[in-house]
């Protein structure tokens, strides 16, 4: 099997790990340059960078994929590309490379959830179902005939990370499966409905910040979503110090009193309960904070952090 793999994520790498496992290497791999990354803004490669430099397969990595960079992936003669977030779009002069064309892996059951964030958006949206779909590229972004489609469950724990790793492992047992059937000719190409579309936006750090207006219930789900990142933060104002509070593991106190609206409370405020746990006022609901990370330090028990931070309570989040 003579291809050319394009990944740069946790996601990608995993596929390619367990690709080559297989004895399904490569003959080379493209992946994103090194990049600042973190609050430090170290040089960091990519997860793909490291899992090809083990495995000792040929490694580029142009800044752009422009007439330099196809001329060097083209001196490969690869009959087919895989691309698993790869994190750019490649170009109409590199998709007419490979006689067998370009398969790419998206994390979703296509024509829904096309875009650059599948897996955050179902999360977000309290979906229980997710999947995998293989397509053929074109032009337009997950846009291409459909090789092969699985459907997976969405747990009512899993985060992005979690579920990013269950669809990773899907994407490898199915590329492994469908790739040779695509080479023999023996699979066929299925139209997308594309009147069924929907689409995904970019995550932004900015997506991370908590609207305690929200209920309860979408607030959960947002610190799902968001992590590990950007994760799902909200701000205290601790005297004159405002202190970004990263939450990392909650739910939603369905039972007792509706204290949002018995008490005349705000969304946002941080409540005094009986056994000292970090309970929040949203706009339904109330959220209780199990675990969470002040900027800088570590993570902690939501209890330990009220009995250190009593002057939290009655305070509104913001």
């Amino acid at each position: 099997m003579h291809y050319i793999y394009f990944g740069t994520s946790e996601f990608a790498a995993t596929i390619l790990e367990k690709l080559l496992d297989v004895n399904m290497a490569p003959v080379a791999v493209v992946t994103q340059p090194d990049r600042p990354a973190g609050r430090g803004k170290k040089i960091q490669e990519s997860p793909v960078k490291k899992i090809a430099q083990n495995g000792e397969i040929p490694l580029l990595q142009p800044e752009r994929l422009d007439a330099d960079a196809i001329e060097k992936i083209a001196a490969y003669n690869a009959d087919l590309f895989i691309v698993a977030a790869y994190g750019a779009i490649l170009p109409k002069a590199l998709l007419a490379l490979p006689n067998k064309q370009t398969v790419n892996v998206h994390p979703s059951l296509l024509p829904l959830y096309r875009g650059p964030s599948p897996i955050q958006s179902t999360i977000l949206n309290g979906e229980i179902k997710t999947g995998v779909t293989l397509i053929l590229l074109d032009e337009e972004i997950d846009h291409g005939p459909i090789l092969a489609q699985e459907m997976a469950s969405i747990g009512y724990r899993d985060t992005s990370e979690t579920l990013s790793h269950k669809l990773a492992l899907q994407s490898a047992l199915m590329l492994q499966k469908v790739l040779p059937e695509w080479l023999q000719g023996t699979i066929s190409p299925t139209p997308q409905d594309h009147a069924k579309a929907t689409f995904t936006k970019m995550i932004t750090k900015e997506d991370g910040r908590i609207d305690w207006k929200k209920p309860a219930e979408e607030i959960e789900r947002h610190v799902r979503a968001m992590f590990p990142w950007p994760s799902s933060y909200t701000f205290w104002k601790e005297n004159k110090n405002e202190v970004r509070l990263h939450l990392r593991r909650v739910s939603v106190l369905k039972e007792g009193p509706r204290l949002g609206s018995d008490n005349n409370t705000l969304p946002g405020e941080v409540l005094d309960t009986p056994d000292d746990e970090l309970a929040v006022v949203c706009g339904k609901e109330i959220l209780v904070i199990h675990e969470l990370q002040p900027e800088g330090k570590h993570i902690m028990p939501g209890s330990a952090f009220i009995n250190g931070h009593r002057s939290i309570i009655g305070s509104i989040l913001q």
